[in-house]
């Protein structure tokens, strides 16, 4: 699973509702897209569903469905479930484009 478009659709949202500074306010090194508090919604809105929430988003793990959360490289997508290292995969996508 190449997660570089999810990204670029999340970052697209993200400078529209932020402009583009928000990069300034992740900590890279804490950045663990895995968990609700570290992962970049949590980081900007302190945690993960009240940024899905400010978006008006759906958990959706579906990288098909642009109301969801994959779609947005916000979440790990289904369609990469049998991988281990999908969550890495997502943050390492998330530090090459920020």
């Amino acid at each position: 699973m190449d997660y570089a478009q999810q990204v670029q659709n999340g970052i697209a949202l993200l400078d529209q509702y932020w402009g583009p500074d928000w990069r300034s306010r992740i900590d890279k090194d804490r950045l663990r897209m895995s968990n609700v508090g570290d992962c970049i919604l949590g980081q900007l809105f302190g945690e993960y569903y009240r940024g899905i929430r400010v978006f008006d988003l759906s958990g959706s793990e579906d990288v098909n469905d642009p109301k969801g959360a994959a779609f947005h490289g916000f979440h790990a997508a289904a369609q990469d479930y049998e991988s281990p290292f999908r969550w890495d995969r997502l943050r390492n996508a998330w530090l090459l484009a920020i």
